[in-house]
């Protein structure tokens, strides 16, 4: 190989790198954008979400993410959440209880049903605030949860 392929190779490498990280950057800046901007509330009862990550029980703690297109539904009989590809429908009878917490991607609501987690990241604590008025008066919520709903 000589000397001026070894550099058009090099210049290539390099050329593909940074196309590829200034991809990925605008992709994570539009996401971001979206998610921000998106109202806590939208018409069918569904909730704008960062984030929806679906844990298993402490034995196998299997864990699912889904930061692509999350969609959690608050219906009138339970909740309807979509992780990956999988639609999952959690009645409120089964849920053991509900809090409000912190996670790195801002405020987190957290379900736990029959031993799994799912928690949901949402944008700010207006959204949050939001999700928790949305669900029935009679859920089990912690001490957090129910002063972040009752804050004013």
């Amino acid at each position: 190989m000589t000397p001026t392929q070894s550099a058009f190779i090099a210049a290539l490498g390099v050329a593909i790198w940074i196309f590829g990280a200034w991809s990925a950057w605008r992709l994570v800046v539009r996401r971001n954008a979206k998610a921000d901007a998106a109202a806590a509330a939208v018409g069918d009862g569904a909730v704008a979400l960062r984030r929806l990550d679906l844990r298993g029980g402490p034995l196998f703690g299997g864990q699912s993410t889904n930061s692509w297109s999350p969609r959690l539904s608050i219906l009138p009989e339970g909740l309807r959440f979509k992780v990956v590809w999988t639609e999952h429908q959690w009645a409120f009878a089964r849920i053991g209880r509900v809090d409000a917490t912190r996670s790195l991607y801002g405020p987190a609501i957290v379900f736990v049903s029959d031993g799994r987690r799912l928690t949901a990241n949402v944008a700010d604590r207006a959204a949050a605030r939001q999700v928790l008025l949305a669900l029935p008066r009679d859920l089990p919520l912690t001490a957090r949860a129910v002063a972040l709903r009752d804050a004013g």
